[in-house]
């Protein structure tokens, strides 16, 4: 077939397995020049990385809907799950609500009779044991299911502290009186000393009772028969330090920071020395919710010391994990 073509020069797109070509003609003989061959390979290489550009573009595209899909289908399961953690931690404080209400209701009765037992004033010294070994032990299954509650519920955010004006000292005493008992079964005593000023603070009052209450409760298990629990304060303008000391085995020190997760149960203690795992998680919400700190250390010779820090007047505190 005529054509006008009298010269032409072609060069592949891509020299590597090319995949076309680019090329120029003339209308009359024409030797190609290396300058024209050139510019004709410079086009070549340009629409060969422009063609490689749209295959990969087209391949990101089609993994970009890929991923895309399998992140649709993991924040389903995302969803799904923490649908099952949500209800599973409903269906956790509910029944911590309930297990709380069936222990306190008997609990309550329990302090209630041996209250209004003790306030008679005939009472033989002997029977006035007896109701005062019963008031604790009262006191003791209301402390252990109130703690149940509170470290159940402290997941949907901190305790709710109400604070009031109180003397420290008083308080001190009054858990001690009632402990006394507890100490008096095991053969042990609470050793107790207060400055002899005022200790005057803002806080909840019950919070703290039951804080000391823990606290004195774990020294006495964890100590020998014949071994006393000590109770000390310290204070300054600031703050006020209570201090639990008891002559037990002790914890190393890598191993002291464990002791306030809930459940935790460190090895090496007796089947009744185990503990319940709550107390003193307990304790950490408690006194973090008032804004401050507590903490384990050595007690010289022996035994472990817990240090309670606590801030004169309650200051915001962020919710423990």
């Amino acid at each position: 077939r005529p054509t006008f073509v009298k010269s032409l020069a072609m060069v592949p797109i891509r020299t590597a397995d090319p995949i076309g070509a680019i090329g120029n003609y003339w209308a009359k003989r024409h030797q190609a020049t290396p300058a024209e061959l050139s510019l004709l390979q410079a086009l070549a290489h340009s629409t060969s990385v422009a063609l490689e550009s749209v295959s990969l573009y087209a391949e990101l595209e089609r993994r970009v809907a890929e991923r895309t899909d399998e992140l649709h289908a993991s924040n389903a399961e995302l969803i799904e799950a923490n649908n099952a953690l949500s209800e599973l931690h409903r269906q956790k404080e509910a029944l911590a609500a309930l297990l709380v209400h069936d222990l306190r209701s008997p609990a309550a009765t329990i302090v209630m009779r041996a209250q209004m037992r003790l306030d008679d004033p005939t009472l033989s010294d002997k029977d006035r044991r007896h109701w005062t070994h019963e008031l604790a032990a009262g006191e003791t299954i209301t402390r252990m299911a109130t703690n149940l509650l509170d470290v159940a519920q402290s997941d949907a955010g901190g305790l709710v502290v109400k604070a009031a004006p109180l003397e420290l000292g008083g308080l001190v005493r009054g858990v001690v009186e009632i402990m006394s008992a507890l100490a008096e079964v095991r053969s042990q005593a609470i050793e107790v000393d207060l400055p002899e000023e005022a200790i005057e603070l803002t806080a909840d009052r019950e919070l703290l009772r039951r804080v000391l209450q823990n606290l004195i409760d774990n020294g006495l298990r964890y100590s020998p028969s014949g071994s006393d629990v000590r109770i000390d304060i310290a204070a300054d303008e600031a703050s006020v330090d209570l201090v639990v000391r008891d002559q037990g085995p002790g914890i190393p020190p890598e191993l002291r920071e464990l002791v306030f997760e809930r459940y935790v149960r460190l090895s090496g203690a007796g089947a009744d020395e185990m503990g319940r795992g709550l107390g003193l998680a307990f304790c950490r919400l408690a006194v973090e919710a008032h804004g401050g700190k507590i903490w384990a250390e050595g007690n010289e010779p022996k035994g472990l010391c817990f240090r309670v820090r606590l801030p004169r007047a309650p200051i915001s505190a962020p919710p423990s994990s």
